[in-house]
């Protein structure tokens, strides 16, 4: 799984794994000038769930619509750097990335 935890819930371990994380997102993108541009990115998100305990255990897997945006900056012909936004179900998601063009 990409990960899990143990919680300790009234002297009983609860063990839960993050199973698969799963994101498509369409981005539409807006250039300001040469190097910078705005983005908006809608997305469709699915995530696997499971927890354990004491020989009992339970699965989700639930699908969700999201909406983000942020801003890019061309550092040269081949890399940009982006700071990104989004919000899944009232969970908010900031990432920073460097992106290397080909």
């Amino acid at each position: 799984g990409l990960g899990d935890d143990t919680v300790l819930f009234f002297d009983t371990n609860i063990d839960g794994e993050a199973d698969s994380l799963f994101v498509l997102s369409i981005r539409g993108e807006l250039p300001l000038s040469d190097s910078f541009s705005v983005f908006l990115q809608p997305s469709y998100a699915n995530l696997d769930v499971a927890a354990s305990s004491t020989g009992s255990s339970v699965s989700d897997d639930e699908w969700e619509f999201g909406i983000g945006g942020g801003v890019s900056f061309k550092m040269s012909e081949s890399a940009s750097i982006e700071a990104v936004y989004e919000n899944f179900d009232d969970t908010d998601v900031l990432s920073l990335g460097v992106r290397f063009h080909f």
